[in-house]
């Protein structure tokens, strides 16, 4: 069974590339497996009292975990690939939308950190495999379209079709 996903990153020129088209790039399957959360805290102590206690908490920026493969027909087309992605997440700031069935995020990222795979099975292929750690808001904005026809258990859609304030993945 396959799932329907689109992952797009915001160019500097304001057009989205679309980096799961199975043409020139493609997700691997491991990005987005997993999401942890952490708080930056304000904790309160005391000589009198045991332990310390949490006066506030808000959530920390996260990373999601990207792995995006470049294809060309030529080397050179490859390479093109990738340097278009990787310009676009070497940006400053920028937005990137995920869409996994109906559901779409957007989310606010700063400059990620990547590794970039050219092996010589890679060069062969005309592929190059880039992973990225991409550092991001932990709120975000998301959509969940009017296709579906309920959701958590029979609530209907048109509750959910504006766009709702969340955290986490």
């Amino acid at each position: 069974m396959t799932i329907a996903t689109t992952f797009q990153v915001q160019q500097a020129n304001g057009l989205w590339l679309d980096l799961n088209d199975h043409v020139n790039y493609y997700v691997g399957a491991n990005s987005f497996e997993s999401y942890a959360q952490t708080w930056r805290r304000t904790m309160a102590t005391s000589p009198y009292m045991e332990g310390s206690y949490q006066i506030h908490a808000v959530p920390e920026n996260g990373n999601e975990m990207v792995t995006v493969y470049c294809l060309g027909a030529t080397y050179a087309e490859t390479i093109a690939a990738a340097e278009l992605v990787l310009d676009a997440f070497k940006q400053h700031s920028y937005k990137v939308l995920r869409t996994i069935e109906s559901v779409t995020q957007i989310w606010d990222c700063y400059t990620a950190d990547y590794t970039v795979k050219l092996a010589n099975t890679y060069v062969n292929s005309k592929m190059a495999t880039i992973e990225f750690s991409i550092p991001r808001l932990p709120t975000y904005t998301t959509n969940i379209t009017p296709e579906m026809t309920t959701v958590d258990g029979g609530i209907p859609s048109s509750t959910y079709e504006s766009l709702i304030q969340g955290v986490g993945p």
